[in-house]
């Protein structure tokens, strides 16, 4: 995944440190329920559903890392369509404009879990946001773990 734009990130970031809300970058930053959100922009496009592979690594949007103990499972966007999702009513947790970006998990069309939301035994889906920060907040800034003299 390409970095985003200085203009996008300084965008976010003047956002942030305003309290306005912004998008840029295929990011949004919102404020919802007290709460200030950075969520995977509502309208751009994501990649189409994908199917795990028993043992395989896979990574999606480049936000989540998935991995399954079995096959058959597909990753995609929630969308709008929830069917047969049994936690439907923990997506009242996340702002609107979010949800149709979460990261679902299906078998055969049916929701299993939404990624952050719910869990599913045997699938592991790890979110690589911190990752995604780090990279696009320093990048071109060399390391400073050391003492220089």
């Amino acid at each position: 995944i390409p970095l985003p734009a200085a203009k996008a990130v300084q965008a976010i970031s003047t956002a942030l440190a305003s309290g306005s809300a912004a998008s840029g970058g295929g990011a949004a930053l919102t404020h919802w329920r007290g709460g200030t959100w950075l969520v995977r922009e509502p309208g751009r496009s994501l990649p189409k559903s994908v199917t795990l592979q028993a043992g395989a690594d896979v990574t999606w949007d480049g936000r989540w890392q998935c991995e399954a103990s079995g096959t058959g499972l597909e990753i995609a966007p929630l969308g709008r369509d929830y069917r047969g999702y049994a936690h439907s009513d923990r997506l009242g947790d996340v702002p609107g404009m979010a949800r149709s970006t979460l990261v679902a998990l299906r078998n055969g069309g049916t929701v299993l879990a939404v990624a952050g939301l719910n869990a599913v035994p045997g699938v592991t889906m790890t979110p690589l946001h911190e990752r995604l920060a780090e990279r696009t907040l320093f990048a071109g800034i060399a390391p400073a773990w050391f003492d220089r003299i």
